[in-house]
């Protein structure tokens, strides 16, 4: 099973070249039952299929963001990618700068863990501790900023949505040789520890509170209705392409329900990155382009 955090970014990845203005070089939905999610998100096949999709695309960014996520789950860049899911509105986004921010994180996590005793879980511990009583990091409950969502935002005000701040808990966690997964919860996103002989459900939006079953079946109940069995499969880790979908999804709700097409394309068209032989993302990216002309 690939952890989440998985390896340092590939070799080809260098955080030092990411620092760049953008330049151009040619011319959704919120998270809902786990069984329509799983419908969405098809693994791309490697090969020819994006290649052939970027002949499509529009700006550099999305070249750079095809460059980091084409490749095996194992060897993608978690961090980086989620720093250039939102590349568009930030002109020379500094990735090397944030990159070395959670660097920063993870130093203060390990020197927490050598101040205190060693026990069972004190590394979660020590994440919570860092993370949400000395950084003072928080979830927004309110679903409508995408800021929430964008990683450089959630790093520079430390607040964000459910699944950014498993983001960032995943991420500082790998740094510290520390294995965590995402996992797509119904009505909320967890972070999950598997040890020799449990498994450690962690909310990261509820300060890294961990979640026993009876807390599970409460919050499954909520937002999926009493009668939805508490089933191994909603607690499955998720891959890291799966996390990055699901954050633009996110994204592309808000997006939606403002009305702005234009970014809503931007999405999409990361989405076909993603998952470049999905057609259906092709036809919704024409759909928007052919029936919201001049919007945005």
């Amino acid at each position: 099973m690939p952890a989440a955090g998985g390896h340092r970014p590939a070799d080809d990845v260098d955080p030092r070249r990411l620092r760049r203005g953008r330049r151009h070089v040619a011319a959704p939905r919120r998270r809902g039952g786990r069984r329509a999610e799983r419908a969405h998100r098809r693994p791309p096949r490697r090969g020819t299929g994006g290649a052939r999709r970027l002949t499509a695309v529009a700006s550099a960014d999305h070249v750079l963001f095809h460059h980091v996520v084409d490749r095996p789950d194992d060897e993608l860049p978690l961090d980086v990618a989620a720093l250039l899911i939102g590349e568009w509105e930030y002109d020379g986004l500094d990735v090397s700068h944030y990159l070395g921010v959670l660097d920063r994180f993870a130093a203060q996590v390990a020197r927490a863990i050598d101040n205190r005793e060693k026990s069972r879980h004190v590394e979660v511990r020590a994440l919570n501790e860092v993370l949400f009583d000395q950084l003072g990091f928080r979830g927004d409950d309110s679903g409508d900023d995408p800021k929430h969502l964008f990683l450089n935002e959630v790093l520079d005000r430390w607040v964000g949505a459910p699944i950014a701040l498993a983001v960032v808990y995943i991420e500082v966690g790998r740094r510290i040789g520390v294995p965590l997964w995402g996992v797509s919860f119904p009505g909320s996103y967890l972070v999950r520890r598997d040890d020799v002989d449990e498994c450690l459900l962690i909310d990261p939006h509820a300060r890294g509170m961990t979640l026993d079953e009876d807390d599970l079946r409460a919050r499954l109940a909520d937002a999926a209705g009493p009668e939805e069995p508490l089933t191994a499969d909603l607690l499955a880790p998720s891959s890291k392409r799966d996390i990055l979908s699901e954050m633009l999804a996110d994204l592309g709700a808000i997006y939606a329900r403002d009305g702005d097409v234009r970014r809503q394309i931007e999405v999409l068209e990361r989405l076909r990155i993603l998952h470049p032989d999905d057609d259906a993302i092709d036809a919704e990216i024409e759909r928007l382009r052919r029936h919201r002309p001049g919007r945005n």
